[in-house]
């Protein structure tokens, strides 16, 4: 409703009927001025179509702007379609699920030019951009709770093996902390 009217039921928009053909052949037949608050009230339940480009010889040498059809309306139901901050706005809660690429392409944990870089005072790539989608999320969940995975590492216990996914424990207001 927001695009034809603007979102005001008493806006006036135009409707246009055409006779669609397959070979692209279009033929216009009419349109007509309403409103949605006219069809929900039943004010108009059949419009008359006009097509002041109408022939004479076509309608029998009628006056210009006769009618050329009439649409009618059997059923109109207005469907709010709800966004996502309409969600929000109605309590719906938020999950937040982290996986954490630990693959060795990510580079040495231990060198600062890797993504898991652990050394120092300063986050890693990966702390930064979970931090940045947690701080958002953690408002819309009443647990604050978020569960947080790795892959692709070799994790104790696996004898060299590489683990394809594995829980990482951690307090989501903390942001994956280092131990």
């Amino acid at each position: 409703m927001q695009m034809l009217c603007g979102g005001d039921r008493r806006r006036p928009f135009l409707i246009e009927c055409w006779d669609h053909e397959f070979d692209g052949s279009h033929q216009f037949i009419g349109s007509a001025t309403v409103s949605i608050e006219e069809i929900l009230t039943k004010t108009k339940t059949s419009i008359q179509l006009v097509n002041e480009n109408v022939s004479c010889a076509m309608l029998c040498c009628l006056p210009p702007r006769t009618n050329s059809g009439v649409l009618h309306f059997v059923h109109l139901q207005v469907i709010k379609q709800h966004t996502f901050l309409d969600f929000i706005q109605a309590g719906t809660q938020l999950d937040f699920t982290v996986a954490v690429d630990l693959t060795a392409s990510n580079g040495d944990p231990r060198l600062p030019t890797s993504l898991h870089y652990v050394g120092g005072n300063t986050p890693s790539q990966y702390e930064i951009a979970i931090r940045a989608v947690i701080e958002i999320c953690q408002y819309y969940n009443k647990t604050k709770l978020f569960n947080a995975f790795g892959f692709g590492a070799i994790t104790p216990g696996h004898q060299r093996k590489m683990s394809p996914i594995f829980n990482l424990v951690c307090h989501p207001l903390r942001y994956i902390k280092r131990s």
